[in-house]
């Protein structure tokens, strides 16, 4: 049974702590930045912002976000720069290459 390329499992199974993210938009592979002109906020990946099992979906801002950008920090896939609370392009690029890696 194949798990869909834009579903990324939980932690139980792939390690994402407790987590599930979905890319609802495949469009955002090809364009839409992750982070206005505005300054961007500075996140610390040393504590957690989100420990529930919500889904978090292109778009999304806040705490899951967050959350799933640092697990993500963590396992090399974006830079501590790259941790903005906005799944946008960068992020969806990140959870491409987590899936691929993992092979979900």
């Amino acid at each position: 049974m194949s798990i869909p390329k834009a579903v990324v499992a939980s932690a139980a199974a792939v390690a994402l702590t407790s987590m599930s993210i979905v890319i609802a938009d495949s469009a955002m592979a090809a364009g839409a930045t992750s982070a206005s002109s505005a300054a961007v906020q500075s996140y610390s990946c040393s504590r957690t912002y989100y420990s529930g099992t919500a889904i978090t979906e292109s778009g999304d801002t806040g705490n899951r976000v967050i959350e799933a950008q640092c697990q993500l920090y963590h396992r090399g896939f974006l830079s501590a720069g790259q941790v903005d609370d906005i799944f946008g392009s960068i992020t969806y690029n990140a959870v491409l290459r987590f899936q691929k890696e993992y092979d979900i």
